[in-house]
């Protein structure tokens, strides 16, 4: 009777559970600008705690291994283990931390005014250059007038759309940023607040990582299995090691970048070497497409100024992203994602179609999570099912036979097609009907047939 009603209670509470999330399905559909503009808010309030949680994600790394170099050393000056540890943690996020707030304020010290000026001297001087090059056309396409006029008409277009750009969002933003920098004294109290929160937080979590790391665990475990917490926290490892790996290794190897590609340029006596560096490096932040998104519009505003030097620029920026990508993303980086280039373009346009910047940036890791979940899975059963899990053997791989399991591999020479039209598919159906009828089918169980007590007296008598 127990059992009875236990079981009516288990339907009950999925009934109930069905409804709910039924109920919450078309609440969420209907309800979706409310909902959308209630997460915004929440985001906007949060902001400093999510920016302290990407700071600690990112300096991570190089407060460990500054804490352990820092701790042994007090080891050896025969300090206690809790003087050494503490003296270890806090140099090593003081020594980080401040690192990075130095260098965010060189570079709004140094960099951002002159990036201003450089805008603007650009957006004063456009005219000239582009009257430059109209002048250029027509000293060499005067004899072919039809030509011309397709070179001007499309030159047009461009230099109007260059026009807007740099009127209606260039020089607009980078006054409202100056505006804001030298006149918004609550803009401004109001960033510093939300930055000394950010670091504040980020030393909490630094401080206090193994804490939060075990309690994180002590949940996995009390609300799964141990053999399925013990799976979500290979997962996690792995998540944590390819996102890691990618977003810091990236963002070192693109600040490496800009400094070389400021030098280079300086010595070119290429103009805007600052702008263009800047650029440049930070559209390598976006993998595989960066280089030429940083790459066009910056030669095209050296093409305005002087067209010998853009030819000179582009060869530059050929070489430097040889050498980023050939020597010096893989010794950052190396095999960070285990990606084939394929997928690196299909997440990146996924991303950046779906998110924008942050997704052409995030698209690359994520991606590679899901392809290593995809990957361990799929060799998982394989091997429960007895079967080789090396891509390569399946692609000489005819078929798999069904009674040994064994793999029919193709011929070594040759591959002829096959004189039937339906590519082998006869034959493996012809496979699964026997099987079927021999009741060695797994998913069919054997079931052995009756027999009449008639042919039981027969075989009795049969054997007197």
């Amino acid at each position: 009777m127990r059992e009875k009603y236990s079981n009516h209670f288990r339907w009950g509470v999925t009934v109930i559970t069905i409804i709910a999330f039924g109920i919450l399905f078309f609440f969420f559909v209907f309800r979706m600008d409310a909902i959308l503009n209630l997460l915004g808010e929440i985001f906007s309030i949060l902001t400093p705690i999510i920016l302290g949680a990407v700071i600690a994600y990112l300096i991570n790394p190089l407060v460990t291994v500054t804490d352990k170099y820092t701790f042994n050393f007090c080891r050896r000056c025969h300090l206690p283990v809790k003087v050494s540890s503490f003296t270890a943690t806090a140099f090593s996020i003081a020594l980080w931390l401040g690192l990075l707030v130095a260098g965010i304020s060189f570079l709004f010290s140094m960099i951002v005014p002159e990036l201003y000026s450089s805008i603007l001297k650009l957006a004063s001087d456009l005219r000239i250059y582009v009257n430059t090059i109209y002048e250029f056309i027509n000293e060499h396409l005067q004899s072919n007038p039809e030509l011309l006029k397709i070179v001007e008409e499309g030159l047009n277009t461009l230099i109007n759309s260059v026009y807007n750009w740099v009127n209606n969002d260039l020089i607009v933003q980078a006054q409202n940023i100056m505006s804001k920098l030298t006149v918004g004294i609550s803009w401004v109290v109001s960033l510093v607040t939300d930055v000394v929160v950010s670091l504040i937080v980020s030393v909490y979590l630094l401080v206090s990582k193994k804490k939060f790391l075990g309690q994180a665990k002590k949940l996995l475990y009390v609300f799964l299995k141990p053999d399925t917490a013990n799976a979500a926290l290979s997962i996690f490892r792995q998540t944590n090691k390819i996102f890691g790996g990618f977003i810091s290794g990236k963002l070192i190897d693109s600040l490496i970048i800009a400094i070389l590609c400021f030098i280079g340029v300086s010595i070119l006596k290429i103009p805007y070497p600052l702008l263009v560096s800047v650029f440049v490096g930070l559209t390598n932040i976006i993998p595989f497409f960066g280089p030429f998104i940083g790459a066009i519009p910056s030669a095209f505003l050296i093409l305005l100024i002087d067209p010998g030097k853009c030819l000179i620029f582009i060869i530059f920026i050929i070489l430097l992203q040889q050498l980023d990508g050939n020597v010096i993303g893989p010794a950052i980086l190396g095999d960070s994602t285990g990606v084939s280039p394929f997928w690196i373009v299909f997440s990146i346009l996924l991303g950046g179609g779906l998110f924008g910047f942050i997704g052409m940036l995030l698209g690359v890791p994520t991606f590679a999570v899901v392809y290593y979940l995809v990957k361990t899975f799929s060799e998982y059963y394989l091997k429960k099912k007895e079967l080789p899990t090396d891509s390569m053997l399946y692609c000489k791989i005819d078929k798999i036979d069904p009674e040994t399991g064994e793999p029919v591999l193709l011929p070594l020479r040759t591959v002829r097609r096959r004189k039937q039209t339906d590519h082998g598919l006869l034959e493996a159906l012809d496979s699964i009907s026997n099987r079927r009828k021999k009741g060695t089918d797994p998913g069919i169980p054997k079931v052995d047939a009756p027999t009449s007590a008639s042919e039981d007296d027969l075989g009795e008598e049969s054997k007197k």
